[in-house]
């Protein structure tokens, strides 16, 4: 059982949170990197072919670490633009027709 509320809303990610899940996204593939690292001086001795592998997979890392932590949330999370997208709303709403959105008349006093 999930101990984190359900999202119901559109909005953003607290600042916080965005920020949090950057530094983890950063410091996970970090702390890969440097085991990957240490690890290729073995696999050379072992193998040099196998060194120069790892060597090379974990050379990219810090690259990706770091887009991956300045990623803004285009994968979902993330902030979204003023008018990417209309909110209307649903088609069931006083008999509107899909798409259309119904504004109620203020008559004046």
């Amino acid at each position: 059982m999930s101990t984190t509320p359900p999202v119901i809303t559109d909005a953003a990610p607290s600042f916080h949170d965005e920020q949090a899940r950057r530094r983890r996204t950063y410091v996970i593939l970090m702390v890969v990197h440097i085991v990957g690292f240490a690890a290729s001086y073995p696999l050379y001795l072992w193998t040099p072919v196998a060194g120069v592998v790892a060597v090379v997979l974990t050379g990219v890392l810090p690259w990706v670490a770091v887009l991956l932590a300045n990623d803004a949330g285009r994968r979902g999370g993330g902030r979204q633009g003023v008018g990417r997208r209309k909110r209307t709303l649903p088609a069931s709403t006083a008999g509107a027709t899909p798409g259309v959105v119904v504004v109620p008349r203020h008559h004046a006093p």
